[in-house]
């Protein structure tokens, strides 16, 4: 109890300390949910992509040697798919 006390009195004399506790906290928190959401994106990508390339993806990934690798290639060829599309004057793809 005496040691509460006396953090609690200190803390009061540090004002900065209080933000700098405060700082730790929110980090602490804040950390495990933001890799929680950037895990949660990457796994939809990974499904989007196994859904629109089916056996194509497994073999990307024999040939790069590692997913995000494979990943990457399959973007790249959607993207470079995309871009040969007939398009007419508005821009929009046919």
């Amino acid at each position: 109890m005496l040691t509460l006390l006396l953090y609690q009195e200190w803390l009061r004399a540090n004002p900065w300390d209080q933000l700098l506790a405060a700082s730790v906290l929110l980090t602490v928190l804040a950390v495990p949910v933001i890799v929680k959401i950037g895990s949660g994106m990457q796994e939809r990508r990974t499904e989007r992509l196994r859904a629109e390339f089916g056996d194509d993806y497994d073999r990307a990934v024999e040939e790069h040697g590692h997913w995000l690798r494979a990943e990457s290639a399959l973007i790249k060829r959607r993207r470079t798919k995309r871009a040969a599309e007939p398009r007419d004057t508005a821009g929009t793809p046919r």
